[in-house]
């Protein structure tokens, strides 16, 4: 389905333009329907069709500023090749055999289905191509895009732009359509899908096809993942930060770690090392907990703690190995005035010279950032604000 057109810019006011009219029609019969602006998101999945092409999308925009109005027309939802939606490092080429555009299709909405912010780019599908031109604006496209999925099922002129992915630095994963309960490869076997540092993934249904996309999407880099696991020995299934940040300046922290599992034979894992640091306000004394089963303490670093700073380890007793059972903790601990610092607070700061070296708090603006050592397979951030907030 077409990628929905992003939002217009004035070009003499350099402001989005405000939405004042979207209409569908159908170039054939030339019946319109009118389309609310909030329906726009649901339609890379669910775009209409009539006498078999998908309807022409019809935007009617003007400028809050300026006042100039403009209609904008994308036939058959596609874009023009100069309004490449999206930034590189999120989008996704999506290529195949046209001849079976159905299960190319598929990939682009397991990828639209993602709760995430990836642009699928198909070409076919998205973008107005010259006639005769197709070669050239395909590879233009995939130049333009971090990651490809093709579906090769039954390859086509997908190989000359598989063959190009390496040179232009694409992380790519070849999908096909498994024949039974084991995987199959294509029908049409090449040196080129065989080889290169492509993944090669297949599927039964297309529930597990979204699966997929997600775990090659998510996790960036398999090769890698699965490197920095057999190097230190053990994973996490998900490691997750919860900041309860409240209106008098106290604020609940919680980390929680859980699926914790020595993967390789004959390691063991005595201890995880556990660090937690502020640039202004305090730890509240005694505030710090760590919540797990008996056989797991928690051991202080003296020396490297303070009152703006927790560290030590969390050690197994007995020490984790791969016959092991999964292991979960949580630590909890509260701090007071480091976080939604009042505007007085930034100023005693920035007088005392605290923050004289922080751009952040210079700028008047605040910053936090956790570092994690482990290999972690989901990573899970939740900052949660009061209800309402002084302006002080």
């Amino acid at each position: 389905m077409p990628l929905v057109p992003e939002p217009a810019i004035c070009e003499s006011c350099k402001t989005v333009r405000e939405t004042v009219q979207l209409k569908l029609r159908c170039d054939t019969c030339k019946s319109e329907t009118n389309v609310k602006a909030e329906e726009l998101d649901q339609l890379p999945i669910n775009w209409p069709l009539c006498h078999n092409e998908f309807k022409s999308l019809i935007r009617h925009t003007k400028c809050l500023i300026c006042g100039d109005e403009q209609e904008e027309y994308f036939p058959n939802g596609r874009l023009p090749l100069d309004r490449l939606p999206g930034t590189r490092d999120r989008r996704v080429f999506i290529g195949g055999n046209y001849l079976l555009i159905k299960g190319i299709r598929d990939v682009k909405d397991a990828v639209c289905r993602l709760k995430a912010d990836f642009v699928p780019i198909l070409p076919y599908d998205d973008f107005q191509i010259p006639p005769g031109q197709v070669y050239d604006t395909d590879l233009r496209l995939l130049h333009n895009c971090k990651y490809a999925i093709f579906e090769v099922t039954n390859p086509g002129g997908e190989l000359f732009e598989i063959a190009r992915c390496a040179e232009y630095k694409v992380n790519t994963m070849l999908v096909y359509q498994a024949r039974g309960f084991t995987d199959a490869p294509p029908n049409v076997k090449t040196m080129l899908l065989e080889s290169g540092p492509h993944e090669h993934r297949s599927y039964l249904t297309t529930s597990q096809l979204e699966q997929i996309v997600d775990e090659f999407l998510r996790q960036k880099n398999p090769i890698e993942w699965h490197r920095a696991v057999s190097l230190i020995g053990y994973r996490v299934d998900e490691y997750s930060i919860h900041n309860k940040l409240a209106s008098n300046g106290e604020s609940v922290h919680r980390v929680h770690c859980a699926g914790l599992k020595v993967v390789i034979p004959d390691f063991t894992l005595s201890e995880i090392p556990f660090k937690a640091t502020i640039s202004s306000g305090r730890i509240v004394p005694g505030s710090f907990h760590l919540n797990a089963t008996s056989n797991v303490r928690w051991c202080p670093d003296d020396a490297a703690s303070g009152e703006q700073a927790i560290a030590g380890v969390i050690r197994f007793e007995p020490a984790l190995d791969s016959s092991s059972d999964m292991m979960q903790y949580e630590i909890v601990y509260k701090t007071k005035d480091a976080y939604m610092l009042t505007k007085k607070q930034l100023d005693e700061l920035l007088k005392e010279g605290t923050a004289a070296d922080d751009p952040f708090l210079t700028s008047g603006r605040e910053f936090a950032s956790r570092e994690i050592t482990h290999p972690v397979e989901r990573l899970r951030l939740r900052v949660e604000f009061p209800p309402t907030i002084s302006s002080e």
